[in-house]
């Protein structure tokens, strides 16, 4: 399930793009020195990586660093735009502070395609997966979101509920009601719950958010956590953020072969996240919970690329219906324990 790849993807890997990356970067190495060859290879979907060969310094080196090609000249400015702003704000990976971002190098409009630093070490999603994690990393999740939340400036105007609606889902609730008649109330009763608690006690705060944090967005290198995947920042509601992190961890602890441990990792990552923040602030997960499960459903009826994906948009309004039924019914957190107990019955991820 995803977005196809952006055109720019096969550019970024062609050989005319040598000689407008050699130009870019030279300006930015100590002088004289000379790029004197570029490999690049696909890490992922967006993601290539471009080792080059250095003349010019004490002896020929090596540098590796990181493209990301966007889907639109727009959309690279504000992803470089939003590494710059966190360097500035103490997340420089020349800092002394235990979370950085990858230093932004230059944007190349013509192509898209961002160039950054090379961060380092494994994503703390694969090591969840292999067994390896340990609570210290899991603090190290909590905390840096505890950083970027608790940014005193503010990145962008707020980010709303109707732009959850306009950008997470694509601007497909209605035609998701029109399409599965079925679904029709249900979504309804999610949208009214989200509307309602836009004000009053359950009503957001607004923060500098990641947008999507999630296990895989925090590579973890000895006591240094990278922040990745930084193009949603925005200024928003920190609880969205929360609840993504939440999510990823029971989705790994019911697919990973190390479920139980996940279980008791994620009680260390709640312990650390609310010694800083006020556990009332968790009343409201099962709401955003289910704008996850709503966004995922639209997702999924967008791109239909899933044999069964009718039969999965259907359990994920099921189970983000059932998430406001949690939310009416659930009392105020108070204490960490209350949030463990409220996160224990959340639905389960869909398969």
């Amino acid at each position: 399930m995803g977005r196809p790849l952006p055109d720019g993807l096969g550019l970024a890997l062609e050989k005319e793009i040598e000689p407008v990356l050699v130009a870019t970067l030279e300006s930015r190495f100590a002088p004289a020195t000379r790029v004197r060859g570029v490999r690049s290879s696909i890490l992922k979907r967006r993601t290539v990586r471009y080792e080059l060969e250095l003349d010019g310094l004490a002896s020929p080196s090596r540098q590796c660093l990181i493209g990301k090609v966007y889907e639109s000249r727009e959309a690279g400015e504000r992803g470089f735009a939003a590494l710059r702003w966190l360097s500035e704000r103490g997340f420089s990976s020349q800092a002394a502070g235990v979370v950085a971002v990858p230093r932004a190098v230059a944007y190349l409009p013509e192509f898209a395609l961002l160039l950054m630093e090379e961060a380092s070490g494994p994503s703390l999603q694969r090591l969840l997966k292999d067994g390896e994690a340990r609570s210290e990393h899991l603090e190290l999740f909590a905390r840096a979101l505890l950083a970027l939340h608790g940014l005193p400036d503010a990145f962008g105007a707020p980010f709303t509920l109707d732009d959850h609606l306009r950008v997470r889902c694509a601007g497909l609730t209605g035609a998701l009601q029109e399409a599965f008649p079925d679904l029709a109330l249900p979504i309804e009763r999610i949208l009214a719950a989200a509307r309602a608690a836009e004000r009053g006690e359950l009503a957001p705060l607004r923060a500098v958010a990641h947008g999507d944090y999630h296990a895989g967005q925090l590579l973890i290198d000895g006591e240094r956590a990278w922040l990745v995947d930084l193009d949603p920042l925005h200024q928003g509601n920190p609880g969205y953020d929360l609840s993504m992190a939440l999510f990823s961890l029971a989705r790994l602890e019911k697919t990973s072969r190390n479920g139980r441990g996940i279980a008791s990792l994620r009680a260390t990552f709640l312990e650390t996240y609310f010694d800083r923040v006020d556990p009332r602030r968790a009343t409201r997960l099962p709401l955003d919970v289910a704008l996850i499960y709503l966004k995922r459903a639209c997702k999924r009826f967008r791109w239909q690329d899933e044999r069964d994906w009718q039969e999965l948009v259907r359990v994920q309004v099921e189970r983000a219906e059932r998430c406001i039924e949690l939310l009416e019914e659930a009392r105020p957190c108070r204490t960490v324990a209350d949030v463990v107990e409220l996160c224990e019955r959340l639905p389960g991820p869909e398969p």
